[in-house]
């Protein structure tokens, strides 16, 4: 049976890469062919080869890809794209990824994915055992008089991860939170947001892995849908994002060296010149 050329991919893109690209344009997006190669040899190839790839429920690129619907695709698999709550209250720019226009979640706009962290394949699968998890976003430009925030709260303030515009950052997980101020963080430009679990123990890391501190959580994972520029479900008013861009986010097990992750963005972000 003969191949129709246009099949044929003599650039060498990784299944992955193809993968994506075909969901993007099933969405209606688009996405240039040398710009996924950047990303492709970037981030794609050596997260499969590290193992992150298979580590990660989600991951979806804001900036970089050039298109608007190409960066609610989620790059890891066909679940959790991103859906736009309030659109007129969304900024996108390719170099900054989505904004939130507004001040509190009744004005703003803000990204669900349809992704619920006790019930997702990777983040959930060993949450009985002490189990790693991740959730993180990189951001454009972070200062301390900027906001930014991702996850879920409920009343016992659960799986979100916030920084406000004191420079204050703080963890919610597992019914139990913790702050800490974040001090240097306006360089690089790119600046990593993530929390993790590891053993009895959580942790945030800001900025290439600099301000750490911990706390001792329960066990208890909140079932409820994770959002992105607002904390979903949150009671209390924080971690909108009006001023900053999230160029990336993503949640998965952690199980892998989150250094390595944010050298690859960073890589990525760097060859696409943002």
């Amino acid at each position: 049976m003969k191949v129709p050329f246009g099949l044929f991919k003599a650039s060498g893109l990784s299944p992955q890469a193809l993968s994506w690209q075909s969901r993007i344009i099933a969405a209606g997006g688009t996405i240039d062919s040398g710009v996924l190669t950047i990303i492709d040899n970037n981030l794609i190839k050596p997260m499969v080869s590290s193992g992150i790839f298979d580590c990660l429920d989600k991951m979806h690129l804001f900036a970089g890809t050039g298109d608007r619907t190409a960066a609610k695709i989620n790059l890891i698999n066909s679940s959790y794209t991103a859906i736009e709550v309030n659109p007129s209250r969304i900024g996108w720019q390719n170099n900054s990824g989505f904004i939130s226009n507004g001040t509190t979640i009744a004005s703003g706009g803000y990204l669900t994915f349809g992704y619920n962290p006790a019930t997702a394949p990777k983040w959930s699968a060993d949450r009985f055992n002490c189990s790693q998890f991740i959730y993180g976003v990189v951001a454009h430009n972070l200062t301390t008089a900027n906001m930014m925030g991702q996850g879920s709260a409920t009343a016992t303030r659960n799986a979100a991860i916030t920084k406000n515009t004191s420079g204050i950052i703080t963890v919610y997980m597992n019914n139990t939170a913790s702050t800490a101020t974040a001090s240097g963080i306006t360089t690089p430009l790119r600046n990593w947001l993530c929390g993790t679990r590891t053993a009895n123990t959580v942790r945030a890391i800001v900025n290439t892995f600099s301000n750490a501190y911990t706390i001792a959580p329960t066990a208890t994972i909140l079932s409820q849908e994770i959002g992105e520029l607002a904390i979903l479900g949150n009671t209390i008013t924080s971690g909108l994002d009006a001023t900053t861009g999230h160029l990336v986010s993503g949640h998965g097990n952690n199980n892998f060296d989150n250094q390595l992750l944010l050298t690859y963005l960073l890589n990525t972000y760097s060859a696409l010149g943002i």
